[in-house]
């Protein structure tokens, strides 16, 4: 069974610096894993579930999962670019791997790579710490979200939001507005 993906070829063009001379077959890949490691663990397997299915029934949506698909797309489009830039920087052929090169064109050296793949990641944080913030603002409006009850072969969401660019938190700014945000939505008490 295929797994159903969260954005398409025109969704991702559409809003991001991706081309139209990108392969969209060796994308893919790279839009199905970011989509399981890194929209799975914040949403957790009931509220992933739940948009999975909807966008296999596709729209019309609701206000409330229109505004979650929009965040959650945002997020999934910078981590998949993320993962996918050096795949498509260096190739895995039969001989090993290769940097692949086009007529009239420079590749670039791995600092600009880890420029780019810097700047891909900032905005998915970004992206990943709103939508925790969203769903722990509105959680009671998203019953896969609150439920509370994972069996074991679940993922509970990720409440704690992202720190993991350059920049380093110790934890004691903007907690208490998390805690809020999360006794706001009764994740805790």
């Amino acid at each position: 069974m295929t797994q159903a993906l969260l954005i398409d070829e025109v969704w991702l063009k559409e809003n991001s610096s991706v081309t139209a001379g990108v392969d969209m077959a060796s994308m893919f890949p790279f839009i199905r894993t970011a989509q399981d490691i890194y929209i799975h663990e914040s949403l957790g397997t009931s509220l992933y579930n739940y948009l999975l299915d909807i966008v296999k029934v596709g729209p019309p949506y609701t206000p409330e999962d229109e505004q979650l698909l929009e965040i959650t797309r945002q997020a999934l489009l910078w981590y998949a670019v993320y993962d996918f830039l050096p795949s498509n920087w260096i190739a895995i052929r039969n001989s090993g791997l290769l940097k692949q090169f086009v007529d009239n064109t420079n590749t670039v050296d791995q600092s600009e790579l880890e420029y780019m793949r810097n700047d891909c990641k900032t905005k998915a944080v970004f992206y990943i710490n709103r939508l925790i913030t969203f769903l722990c603002a509105n959680g009671s409006k998203y019953a896969a979200y609150n439920q509370g009850c994972w069996s074991c072969g679940d993922i509970a969401p990720a409440h704690k939001k992202s720190t993991s660019v350059d920049l380093f938190f110790d934890g004691s700014i903007g907690e208490t507005r998390e805690t809020e945000l999360l006794r706001k939505a009764g994740i805790i008490k």
